[in-house]
């Protein structure tokens, strides 16, 4: 979970990507916040590889902000 503190204090902050594909350096370590009930997103997958949009902290990702 201390992994997951950088990208949740991102977008608490607005500086995280609206959206971000598979390219991405956090994409995996957000794919495990998105299945794990941190964030939510709009699951934009196609064929073409993973992409997910519209991305905000869930209470569960606020949480982790505490500490």
């Amino acid at each position: 979970m201390k992994a997951y503190y950088p990208i949740a204090e991102s977008i608490a902050e607005g500086t995280f990507p609206d959206c971000i594909n598979a390219s991405h350096k956090d994409f995996k370590l957000l794919k495990e916040m998105y299945e794990g009930g941190y964030v939510a997103a709009v699951d934009a997958s196609d064929d073409d590889g993973g992409e997910f949009m519209e991305i905000r902290l869930l209470p569960a990702g606020r949480k982790l902000l505490d500490y």
